[in-house]
């Protein structure tokens, strides 16, 4: 007997949550508040998220602006500076041209003074043969002629023009 009224107690609790949920009992208001809520929620949340994609959009858009004005500035500076590098270029083969032109030997200035250096004379002593004085060396020197280099010991050098040919300078 104790299984039954057991049973049946059960079986009436069930009936009345039952019949209860029809009629709109407080457990199913309190589900469908609580739904209304999750659903307010999920509403809100998707908002934020559109007005951060929104943003992001924004800030995408301000960054690729101000990296195309980098790189618009960039490229109008190095073509400002290679249009400089080229006047000064050409300003310097002019002035090279009109010293050619008013010094004959200049242009054979220039090739001794390279000579000097691939024979292994310093800053001081290529000047000092340039200026057409003569100098006393020691040491080693490069000869391009037998490819190798030399050890002398005071051995004079000095710049002239060459007997053979007038417009030439002979070390």
């Amino acid at each position: 007997t104790e299984k039954l009224k057991g049973a049946a107690t059960t079986a009436a609790a069930n009936i009345a949550e039952s019949v209860g949920s029809l009629f709109g009992s407080n457990k199913v208001k309190t589900l469908e508040r609580e739904n209304t809520a999750l659903h307010r929620e999920v509403a809100d949340h998707e908002e934020t998220i559109e007005a951060l994609q929104d943003r992001i959009q924004t800030m995408q858009a301000d960054h690729s602006r101000q990296m195309a004005e980098i790189e618009r500035k960039h490229r109008r500076e190095i073509a400002d500076k290679e249009t400089k590098h080229k006047e000064e270029i050409s300003f310097l083969k002019t002035v090279i041209a009109k010293a050619a032109a008013w010094f004959p030997y200049f242009r054979e200035m220039l090739r001794i003074e390279n000579l000097c250096r691939l024979i292994g004379f310093d800053e001081r002593q290529t000047a000092t043969l340039v200026k057409g004085k003569p100098l006393e060396y020691a040491g080693e020197l490069y000869s391009e002629e037998h490819g190798r280099k030399f050890t002398t010991e005071r051995a004079g050098f000095q710049v002239l023009k060459d007997p053979t040919d007038g417009t030439k300078l002979v070390l």
